[in-house]
């Protein structure tokens, strides 16, 4: 009786594992709750997005029409909760005019910044920065370039506590070296205040902005040094003069995409690394205090290259991250999402894709804890490449390819339940048998 009784609390134990083991993964399984491309037959991309006030995304990208039209331009679309186009609109400059970073005003306008060529000369080179003021439905209510006489392109533009503009990127106009990161801040008009360049000998670029509340200013992006590649990070005061400065020097190329403030005030830098040259790329973060000063890093990849393009802080004090992968894509290339922890421990991943290049761009958690991501994809859509918007819910299975739900790109499974249920009725089974042997004896 002992024997049978001890056997008993033995499958029961097993059982109650298999649930556990179930119940986990079908709460880590998340879903693509819904998915839209947005574009024409040649090429359009997103380079960044932004939640708006009242509800809904704005997206900022480049749009190329036709054949026989081969001037890109700029093209600004607002989209519902649920991926519904509300508006668009589109920006012609002289020549070839790429949108780049977008952030709503405090009127509930946009300030867009993007390149434009053929401002200088007839030869369509070389680029300058361009600033465009909107309402609240695209329409512009002015615009400038600025620049030198060479090369001067920004990626980010922040409004900045006294109701002006700051936008960052990279000038050849103003470097000491070949290119420098380079600031420019106007008024809320757009009148030039002040630019200033950063940098070395060789080629430096900022690649992301915030202001915090006490004015001053944060500059994130890559330098090169001894032609290797790392992570920088600058702290300025509202006018430009330098705090902090810091490189991070690993002994092989990073290449930095973005960085956010996190919830203890410090901050997590974004991108990729090289460990050898000629090698794969993997994924690469950085965790610092408030000064810059490093407390962790983290790797993340396989055997071929991936990358982190930006992060988010999600719910729980962990990190959403997204970007691209090789290594376990469906294709070529597929977009890449990676939860962790606080301390960059993954959690999980979740790769989306078909047969050609797709990618994340950026990604920022929604109000019910799931995802919104924005990227490009060559699999699906109307052209060679699309803009691509991902809604990624907390629990479940991948739904359906974009334009494609009867066709359901689906992802496999992390629940078993054909072999828990197998497993069930063969314990109900043994149970039934030792019962039946105890009545017997």
């Amino acid at each position: 009786m002992y024997k049978n009784k001890r056997l008993s609390v033995t499958i029961f134990l097993i059982i109650f594992i298999m649930l556990s083991v179930n119940i986990v993964n079908a709460e880590e399984e998340i879903v693509v709750e819904w998915q839209k491309t947005y574009g024409k037959e040649l090429l359009d991309t997103a380079s960044d997005f932004t939640r708006t006030i009242g509800g809904g995304y704005l997206i900022i990208g480049t749009h190329r029409d036709n054949y026989q039209s081969p001037n890109k331009i700029i093209w600004l679309i607002k989209i519902s909760e649920d991926g519904t186009m509300i508006w668009n609109q589109t920006y012609i400059g002289n020549s070839d005019s790429m949108g780049y970073g977008i952030s709503q005003t405090s009127d509930l306008g946009y300030i867009l910044v993007a390149e434009q060529t053929e401002t200088k000369g007839p030869d369509d080179w070389p680029p300058d920065l361009w600033l465009i003021k909107t309402d609240s439905i695209g329409n512009i209510e002015w615009n400038k370039t600025y620049g030198g006489d060479d090369i001067d392109e920004c990626y980010r533009v922040i409004q900045t506590n006294d109701a002006g503009y700051l936008a960052v990127g990279g000038s050849c106009s103003y470097a000491i070296g070949g290119r420098d990161g380079w600031i420019l801040k106007t008024d809320s008009n757009g009148e030039e205040l002040w630019n200033k360049s950063f940098g070395g000998l060789s080629y430096d670029v900022f690649s992301e902005v915030k202001q915090l509340i006490d004015s001053s200013i944060l500059l994130a992006g890559t330098s090169i040094t001894d032609n290797k590649k790392d992570f920088w990070f600058i702290k300025t005061d509202k006018n430009g003069n330098i705090s902090w400065e810091k490189t991070y020097d690993k002994g092989h190329d990073e290449t930095l995409n973005s960085f956010i403030q996190t919830i203890d005030a410090g901050y997590l830098l974004i991108g990729k690394r090289i460990e050898y040259y000629g090698d794969d790329s993997d994924a690469y973060i950085i965790k610092t205090d408030s000064e810059g000063n490093e407390i962790w890093n983290q790797t993340y990849g396989g055997s071929k290259s991936e990358g982190f393009t930006t992060a988010d802080i999600t719910s729980d004090g962990g990190y959403i991250f997204t970007g691209y992968t090789f290594t376990n894509s469906n294709g070529s290339m597929d977009l890449w999402v990676v939860k962790t922890d606080e301390e960059g421990n993954k959690q999980w991943e979740k790769t989306v894709g078909g047969e050609d290049m797709d990618s994340g761009g950026k990604i920022l958690q929604t109000d019910d804890e799931g995802y919104i991501i924005t990227g490009y994809t060559k699999s699906y859509g109307a052209g060679n490449e699309d803009i691509w918007v991902l809604k990624l819910n907390k629990n479940s299975t991948i739904n359906n390819e974009p334009d494609k739900p009867e066709k359901n790109g689906k992802e496999k499974s992390k629940g078993i339940p054909g072999f828990l249920l197998t497993t069930v009725i063969i314990a109900i089974a043994i149970l039934i048998f030792i019962n039946k042997k105890k009545k017997i004896s």
